[in-house]
């Protein structure tokens, strides 16, 4: 069982507990750069709390809970790692797997995931 959070109000809140589930469309942990460029970078992805959008020169920027959002973005050791802030607080620094399930990539960190919807 995972925590699923939610950054709003520039915390991180524990919003639920849930399984990982998959749905008829197969998950697929995503390991390389290449494969995250073309599926999310460049696209706004939004979820209930805001929106985000990664580019290719390593940062991200949106919102959430109504605040700023923003940081970069790096590949290490074939793995997703962050460091940002929202409303100008930092949150930690993780390396995380990205999972994509049809329309969606959920940020699988260590204590939290964060799932968000890929526009066509």
């Amino acid at each position: 069982m995972k925590a699923t959070v939610f950054l709003f109000s520039g915390v991180l809140a524990l919003a639920a507990c849930s399984e990982a589930s998959t749905t008829s469309t197969e998950s697929a942990v995503v390991s390389q750069e290449t494969t995250f460029l073309s599926r999310v970078v460049g696209k706004e992805l939004v979820n209930e709390n805001g929106t985000v959008t990664y580019r290719e020169d390593g940062t991200f920027s949106g919102t959430s809970g109504g605040e700023a959002l923003e940081g970069r973005w790096t590949f290490q050791n074939d793995r997703y790692c962050v460091k940002g802030s929202v409303g100008g607080r930092a949150f930690p620094a993780e390396c995380q797997n990205l999972i994509y399930s049809g329309d969606q990539v959920t940020f699988d960190g260590k204590d939290f995931d964060v799932t968000y919807k890929i526009p066509a």
